[in-house]
């Protein structure tokens, strides 16, 4: 399956990030002598799951500092929401559109390959990724993230998702409130209700119990995709894990 891909790289930089560097975009932050976006688009470009490579935020700024053989630049919005929308009204006519942040200066092409490939069923509007705990310890000491455990491991959450291109026309009401309740962990522990909420609480929560719950309030099919590689879930969001992805990648450079 080939598929167009779009990058969030609309967001300003701030604190705590802006006490390791001074640009104006977050996306723009050097990382190992390149901006951090150019990673990702690199990755991306390296895989063979993807064509074109559309990049959401202010564009002339970021013409200037990103290169890319096939990459289109558009304008951001004022969300992410808007920003997703606005990168896929852009994608060509593959039904299915790859979403990426910018952050994610690990992200191979491997790993591109790996979670479209494992995108497979037509039945399914959203699929996500998650990573175990065990994957990015192994691989990268000294990074720290935020793990939540559940029946089937300990995870965290990735930053690749592969969606349907016309989701916002048929499910964009329901993706509005998904994203109001993001940051309103007791609302959102309401909508998933008392069952669920006793299942995590003694550790037989799993992956596809939440899976069927939010399909039934949601009406929306999702799947979470495990993924092996650890660059998929580690973004650069403290000044700490900045420092040892610097090290990283100035090896790898």
């Amino acid at each position: 399956m080939t598929v167009d891909a779009v990058v969030l790289a609309g967001a300003l930089n701030k604190p705590p990030l802006e006490s390791v560097s001074g640009e104006r975009l977050e996306a723009l932050i050097s990382v190992a002598g390149r901006p951090m976006v150019q990673w990702v688009i690199d990755a991306i470009e390296a895989s063979k799951s993807v064509d074109r490579i559309v990049v959401v935020g202010p564009s002339e700024e970021l013409k200037q500092r990103v290169r890319g053989d096939n990459v289109v630049f558009v304008d951001s919005g004022d969300s992410i929401l808007e920003n997703v929308k606005r990168g896929t009204k852009h994608v060509r006519s593959s039904r299915r559109t790859l979403v990426a942040t910018s952050d994610i200066p690990l992200l191979t092409g491997e790993a591109v390959d790996d979670f479209v490939d494992r995108c497979k069923d037509d039945s399914v509007q959203v699929f996500y990724s998650i990573v175990r705990r065990e994957a990015i310890e192994r691989a990268y000491s000294g990074i720290s993230r935020t793990y939540v455990t559940i029946k089937d491991g300990t995870f965290t959450g990735g930053n690749l998702m592969l969606l349907d291109s016309d989701i916002f026309d048929r499910y964009g009401e329901v993706i509005d409130r998904a994203i109001a309740l993001r940051k309103k962990p007791v609302e959102m522990c309401r909508l998933l209700g008392l069952r669920c909420i006793i299942k995590y609480l003694f550790r037989s929560l799993s992956v596809a119990d939440i899976e069927r719950r939010v399909e039934r309030m949601l009406s929306l099919r999702g799947r979470g995709i495990v993924s092996d590689f650890p660059g998929v879930g580690i973004d650069v969001d403290k000044p700490e894990d900045y420092h040892r992805i610097q090290e990283i990648l100035g090896v790898r450079a």
